[in-house]
Parts: structure tokens; C-alpha cells; sequence
């Protein structure tokens, strides 16, 4: 967008803004989107909320799967996604769905890589400390994954 453009974006957005905030939005976009936030999302900040996540389950103690997800979510400060539509979507709203759906898609992308490279070191490391391949220690994950599923009768 050229220059003169963004300041008649800008000067029509003041001037919709006097006649109505929420039809500015619905017009031209929100000012400042959640899908933003999202993709402001650094990889370090991605590794840690992993790693909370982590530090959590192995203390897990006797709390619920239903509890230690609300307690990740609290230290995560996890937040539900939040856009304001109207029917019919309005090119503005239809622009930051577009968007916040990108961008959840990206950060979900981003996270499964995070979870992914934290995974082969774990199992990595696990291999090397009771001296077996990598390959032997996810076969006994995954037998012990088994076992748990048919005690559940899952």
C-alpha cells in the first residue's frame, strides 16, 4: 500500500470512527487484531510455554488431566481466540477471520515444531542414560501407552 494510500486508510478510519467505532472495525478491520498478537509469538516464548507445560506434568502429583490442563493454560496465560463479527462479515471482519485463522494455523504449525524438537531430545537423552536406541525407548512408550489405553478400556 502506497503511502497516500495508508493516510486515506487512516483519515477514513478517524472519520468512521467519529460516526461509529464498531462499524470502523467491521469496515476496515480492527486496529489492532488479535491475529497480530499471534503472530508476534516468538519461538523462544513457544519453547517456554512447553517447557512450563513439561515442569507441570512431571509433578503432575495426583491431580486430574482436566486439572493440570487448566493449570498449564493458567501459567501459559492462554486465551481464548476473540473476534467480533457481524452477519453479514463486513470486508474488515472478514479480512481479521482470514487473518486470526492464518495465524492460529501458523502458531499451531509453529508450536507442533517446538513440541517435535523437545520430544527427540527427551527421547534422545533417555536413550543415552539406560543405554538403549531411540528406537527401543519409543517402543517402550508405546507400550506403555497400550497398556494405559486397555486398563482405561479406550
Amino acid at each position: 500500500m502506497a503511502r497516500g494510500q495508508r493516510t486515506e486508510v487512516r483519515s477514513l478510519r478517524a472519520l468512521v470512527h467519529v460516526l461509529c467505532a464498531g462499524h470502523a472495525d467491521a469496515l476496515l478491520g480492527q486496529v489492532n487484531p488479535y491475529w497480530k498478537q499471534l503472530d508476534a509469538t516468538t519461538t523462544r516464548e513457544i519453547f517456554a510455554d512447553f517447557l512450563r507445560a513439561l515442569t507441570l506434568v512431571a509433578n503432575r502429583g495426583d491431580r486430574s488431566a482436566e486439572q493440570l490442563r487448566d493449570e498449564i493454560a493458567e501459567v501459559n496465560q492462554v486465551s481464548p481466540v476473540r473476534l467480533s463479527l457481524s452477519t453479514p462479515l463486513q470486508p474488515g471482519e472478514e479480512r481479521d477471520l482470514q487473518e486470526t485463522l492464518r495465524a492460529v494455523q501458523e502458531l499451531h504449525s509453529r508450536s507442533m515444531s517446538a513440541n517435535l524438537e523437545v520430544m527427540t531430545m527427551l527421547v534422545t537423552l533417555l536413550a543415552q542414560a539406560i543405554a538403549q536406541t531411540p528406537s527401543e525407548v519409543i517402543q517402550r512408550v508405546a507400550l506403555t501407552i497400550e497398556a494405559a489405553l486397555l486398563e482405561k478400556g479406550t
